[in-house]
């Protein structure tokens, strides 16, 4: 198991582009999903 979850950097680029260029809204994030995590 890696020690960084890289593929939050991928979803994080793709909300932040949509929300960018698409002009979705911008709800909050739900951190604590990823903060919470054992590893």
């Amino acid at each position: 198991m890696p020690t960084f979850d890289f593929s939050i950097i991928d979803c994080m680029h793709e909300l932040i582009f949509n929300r960018t260029h698409l002009g979705q809204g911008n709800d909050a994030l739900n951190l604590t999903v990823y903060e919470n995590q054992p590893y």
